[in-house]
This record gives structure tokens, C-alpha cells and sequence, in this order.
């Protein structure tokens, strides 16, 4: 997540930001991918029921590119297909894309994967 975070130091996580709220597009999250006990710090950049596609490095909501100023030395990420969400599906990336793809931790996640927003 850098350059956003840090590695090394201590983030917090607010577990109630999302009872009476939903996720929204540019929050930093913490997500579970595996178990319980291990989560990552990603930044959602696609909604439920949305279209997204990577192109060139080019993050595509609904056709229309996202404006990501927070990014820094994107690499040339390409998705094979355009992905439209399911109801309770959002895709979470970090924020540092300077190495492939492959390297990474990412993808579309369901909505209870999602712990709470980032306290910075």
C-alpha cells in the first residue's frame, strides 16, 4: 500500500465504520483472504454491480477510466476479461503496482471479507 502506508508501522482497523454505512470506492480496507487472523491492507476501487476491466495499467469502471492519484509506478496490469460484481462483491488492489500482477494480492472479494476502513 505504499506509498499510502508504510511497511513496518502500526495500522489500525475500525471494525464498526461499516454498520451503518457501505464500502465506498477509494476507502482503505482491511480485507481477510485466508483465515481469520491475517488481513491486508487494500484500497477498494470497484462496486457492486459495476464493470471493471485493467488495461495498459488502467484501472476501467463501467468503460470509463479511474482517476487514481494515489498509485504509484504502475506496471502494465491487463485483465483477460472485463468482470461485472455480483451484489455483495467488491475488487480491492493495493496501491503500489510497480511489480506484475502475479506478485500481488488482489481481486474481487465478497462483502464479509471486508473487517472495516483504515484509520490512519
Amino acid at each position: 500500500m505504499e506509498p499510502t502506508y508504510r511497511n513496518g508501522k502500526v495500522n489500525l482497523i475500525n471494525r464498526l465504520s461499516y454498520l451503518g454505512a457501505q464500502p465506498r470506492r477509494g476507502d482503505v480496507v482491511g480485507v481477510t483472504f485466508t483465515g481469520e487472523s491475517v488481513q491486508l491492507l487494500k484500497r477498494i476501487i470497484a462496486l457492486p454491480g459495476e464493470t471493471f476491466r485493467i488495461s495498459g495499467g488502467v484501472v476501467h469502471i463501467d468503460g470509463n477510466p479511474l482517476d487514481e492519484p494515489y498509485t504509484s509506478l504502475n506496471e502494465s496490469w491487463t485483465t483477460k476479461t472485463e468482470k461485472t460484481l455480483g451484489s455483495f462483491e467488491y475488487v480491492v488492489i493495493g496501491d503500489n503496482r510497480s511489480m506484475g500482477m502475479n506478485l500481488h494480492t488482489w481481486g474481487v472479494v465478497d462483502r464479509s471479507r471486508i473487517v472495516g476502513k483504515a484509520v490512519f
